[in-house]
């Protein structure tokens, strides 16, 4: 199954995994949209045909806003927090941050902007976590210079 258009100039996607399964943030061509691929322990991932074709849409949602996303970062929780996946987004003004929990329902939190920001070219993000807590970063290019922002999603 094909998540992000192979028609757009930024075609990204991010992965990161959870006890249930695998959360996928792509570029969806206006904005940024989340899927998820659930596995199971009795082999398999649920919803996948057996002849390797499209089995239809997988569960997942829109962020909310229109503005469209140059770049995802994703990482897990599954250091003594919620178990869920946390994910950094690049917006042409700002750097955003969801949350989705450990089934891929979602967003549990969103918050646009975390660090205000209007993007060049040679700027770049990061995102991190212990015990429950994110670190997104920013690096300005044009200042030589890195913001970063810290907190939990409880």
């Amino acid at each position: 199954m094909q998540l992000s258009p192979s028609s757009q100039p930024s075609h990204w996607i991010a992965v990161a995994g959870t006890s249930q399964g695998f959360v996928t943030f792509f570029d969806n061509g206006t904005g940024a949209s989340e899927a998820f691929v659930a596995v199971s322990a009795d082999a398999g991932t649920p919803g996948a045909s057996s002849d390797g074709g499209d089995a239809g849409a997988l569960p997942g949602f829109v962020l909310p806003g229109a503005a469209d996303a140059l770049d995802v970062r994703a990482i897990s929780d599954d250091t003594g927090g919620q178990g869920g996946v946390g994910a950094a987004l690049l917006y042409p003004t700002q750097v955003g941050f969801a949350y989705v929990n450990p089934n891929g329902q979602g967003p549990l939190a969103h918050f646009s902007p975390v660090l205000p920001h209007t993007y060049v070219a040679g700027d770049f993000m990061a995102i991190s976590n212990y015990r429950g807590l994110f670190a997104v970063s920013l690096y300005d290019s044009t200042k030589h210079a890195t913001q970063m922002i810290a907190f939990g999603c409880q």
